[in-house]
């Protein structure tokens, strides 16, 4: 019988979902939930040329859909008569660059659904009874941009300033199960490519260590799942490389 627990990573074929995903691998058990069932594919694809012993379930979820996270969710555990799950980690999330002024209500909803709400719901799903005896930590992605006004990122910031409230609360209600939240500041993924400009190069160069990059990430992370954090809840860590604390970032 395998006696691994479970880990849940959501957003699981992003960069910080695959690196944290290969830290876990020998020692878990692995559920893969990412809105793009290709991406994925190939997160799994990726895991198993590791390691072909580790058992690792996916699917894909559309994490806007939140009237139908919940059950979707629970479904899927059902199916794989699966309750062994020690740890969630919400990497799932969206950044858009809008200004308000052309923010609409849609909008904000989006980005709630995605970046809070859905986990949320997931969250919900795993104090039942027969999955909360087992559950151990929980750990969210915010943002250094919770901390700071970031033009154009009003939504992105107020979402992730929304996740750190919410581990606050969620640690007190939910101990002994440890709920943390990690903060990054501009970390290299795929995703990020876009961003790759003028503007984003002088931004990264604030950062008094250099940007970050999806391993950094992962092995705090990886830290907040393990016991060597027993002691540690309701706290967002800022992971960013020093730009946090560089009184010279504003500057031109």
């Amino acid at each position: 019988m395998d006696e691994k627990s479970y880990i849940i990573i959501t957003g699981a074929s992003s960069d910080m979902g695959a690196a944290l995903s290969k830290q876990l691998l020998s020692a878990h058990n692995l559920i893969l939930l990412d809105i793009n069932e290709n991406s994925i594919l190939n997160t799994v694809s990726m895991l198993k040329s590791i390691d072909t012993q580790s058992k690792i379930l996916y699917f894909s979820i559309d994490f806007n859909d939140i009237s139908a996270v919940g059950k979707t969710f629970q479904d899927f555990l059902k199916k794989h008569d699966i309750s062994n799950i020690s740890g969630l980690v919400h990497i799932a999330g969206i950044a858009p660059v809008l200004p308000l002024k052309s923010t609409e209500i849609d909008d904000w909803y989006k980005i709630f659904n995605i970046n809070l709400l859905s986990a949320v719901e997931i969250i919900r799903v795993l104090m039942k009874k027969q999955y909360k005896q087992s559950m151990k930590s929980v750990v969210l992605i915010s943002s250094v941009a919770a901390h700071f006004g970031v033009k154009a990122q009003i939504m992105y910031s107020v979402s992730k300033a929304a996740i750190e409230a919410f581990v606050r609360g969620a640690a007190v209600e939910l101990a002994p199960i440890r709920v943390n939240a990690i903060a990054p500041g501009r970390v290299k993924t795929n995703s990020m490519a876009v961003f790759i400009d003028d503007t984003a190069e002088k931004f990264e160069s604030k950062h008094l260590l250099g940007s970050g990059s999806a391993e950094n990430i992962a092995d705090i992370l990886y830290f907040l799942l393990s016991e060597k954090s027993s002691w540690i809840t309701g706290q967002t860590y800022i992971i960013d490389g020093g730009v946090s604390v560089n009184a010279l970032m504003n500057e031109k």
